[in-house]
């Protein structure tokens, strides 16, 4: 996939963007779990391959005002 398409995985899917909402959900609840500091980063380059990098926080933290709702 190229950079364009890797880009695209974690946006929303609508009508101008088909696709599953896999990739996204993922993303998104990993950002309101921990922070907006981590998440899933994609980075291809056509024809060489695709990363895909998941960032958590080590050591089990977790956002405090998420825990107490």
């Amino acid at each position: 996939m190229d950079a364009r398409q890797a880009g695209e995985l974690l946006k929303r899917p609508n009508l101008d963007n088909p696709g599953g909402y896999g990739a996204y959900n993922v993303h998104e609840r990993i950002k309101l779990y921990f922070g907006k500091e981590y998440g899933v980063c994609v980075q291809s380059v056509l024809g060489t391959g695709t990363k895909i990098t998941i960032r958590i926080p080590g050591g089990g933290e977790r956002r405090r005002d998420f825990i107490e709702r």
